[in-house]
């Protein structure tokens, strides 16, 4: 028991480490990790403790996401469409607002999602023969429902299968590691800190405030994302981003407050549905999962209550953690000149992608960063860039 507790404070160090510094990923520690522990195989470290270890570093890495992606333009992959909320937010001095919104669905969807976990449960085991043979029809109603929504129907069709060909021949590259690396970050990453550079943008003074919200919104923001949550769980390629996408054309609630919820409430319970999931059907479905798979090829009742357990004793002080390092980072962003940091946090990325990633990978983001400047030059939604990933998926069921 001492060691997984040890490893389990080792785990949210890391998440906050993954989640702070722009370019590494959870997804990453996790697989560093387990490449450390297969090298030296050390007798004090259980497999139990290292699958507490990644998946609380996963967790935690969901809660402080929220902040590079407000503060610094930087998304993680399950952020990538709540950048330009949350940016709006930083203009007008309310990244901290931002965050607490995000935090606030976060939090809210972990307590909800464990408590319907049973109801889950049941709705999988007797609906999912029937889905898992619908993924690409649906893949392909979600893609043609986003697309025929836009003014440009063809503009939109375009940016969806340039980002799609690039999706392709980026996941199918042999010798690039992590290839969602200079992908994701080059499609919605750099477009946005370029574009603050060249506007020479300035921020406005950040100030500590408190979302005007009522009960009743964070209630609606949370069920919806329990509902699309679970639904857009089985679809490959698709997640937290493009679930809150589908959830705000459902509910026709387009206001900045609810979409921010929305984002964080699906970023936080797809680690919960996620580990459900495989404790249902044995697939696994994000990147610390899979990392879990390799050491527990199973997990029974007992194991998804000791994951649910970590999840509740690790939820309520990474909250806290990130609000303190939100507003740390309010202040300091006021004071900062924000176009040499959206330059350094370029340079950043860049470094990060050639030492992670091999050489290759600049072709790549430099492709995917002008791919990623469509959505701005023609005015259509930014999530049909998401088409890197769902044409992929599409194509590998259909062909």
């Amino acid at each position: 028991m001492l060691d997984i507790l040890l490893m389990s404070l080792l785990g949210i160090i890391a998440g906050i480490f993954a989640g702070l510094v722009p370019g590494i990923h959870s997804n990453l520690l996790a697989t560093a990790s387990l490449s450390i522990y297969a090298a030296i195989n050390p007798s004090f470290i259980s497999p139990l403790s290292l699958c507490a270890f990644i998946y609380t570093l996963s967790l935690v890495n969901n809660f402080l996401s929220f902040i590079p992606s407000t503060y610094l333009g930087v998304p993680d992959s399950g952020t990538v469409l709540s950048l330009m909320p949350a940016h709006q937010y930083l203009k007008e001095g309310k990244g901290h607002e931002a965050v607490i919104l995000s935090l606030i669905g976060a939090y809210g969807s972990m307590i909800a999602s464990i408590i319907t976990l049973p109801i889950f449960i049941f709705l999988v085991k007797i609906s999912y023969s029937f889905i898992k043979k619908q993924v690409p029809i649906l893949l392909i109603l979600i893609a043609l429902t986003l697309i025929l929504r836009e003014k440009s129907k063809f503009l939109a069709f375009y940016t969806f299968l340039c980002a799609g060909i690039l999706g392709i021949i980026t996941l199918n590259l042999q010798r690039l590691n992590e290839p969602l690396l200079p992908l994701l970050t080059g499609l919605f990453g750099m477009p946005a800190l370029i574009s603050s550079i060249s506007a020479k943008e300035s921020l406005s003074q950040q100030v500590i405030t408190f979302p005007e919200i009522k009960p009743k919104e964070i209630s609606k923001s949370i069920s919806v994302s329990l509902i699309s949550g679970s639904i857009f769980s089985f679809l490959p390629s698709l997640g937290p981003s493009q679930a809150a996408v589908f959830s705000s054309l459902i509910t026709k609630d387009s206001s900045r407050q609810s979409y921010l919820m929305l984002i964080g409430a699906l970023n936080t319970m797809s680690m919960i549905i996620s580990i459900a999931t495989f404790y249902l059907i044995n697939k696994a479905r994000n990147g610390a999962i899979v990392a879990i798979s390799t050491i527990l090829p199973a997990i029974d009742l007992n194991l998804l209550l000791f994951f649910l357990a970590i999840t509740l004793i690790v939820g309520y002080p990474t909250l806290h953690v990130t609000l303190f390092l939100s507003r740390k980072f309010s202040y300091f962003i006021s004071k900062a000149n924000y176009q040499l940091i959206s330059i350094i946090v370029m340079v950043l990325i860049t470094v990060i992608s050639l030492i992670i990633s091999g050489p290759l990978s600049h072709l790549i983001l430099f492709t995917a960063t002008a791919i990623g400047f469509i959505p701005q030059i023609t005015n259509v939604s930014r999530n049909h860039l998401m088409g890197c990933l769902m044409l992929s998926t599409i194509m590998y069921y259909l062909l």
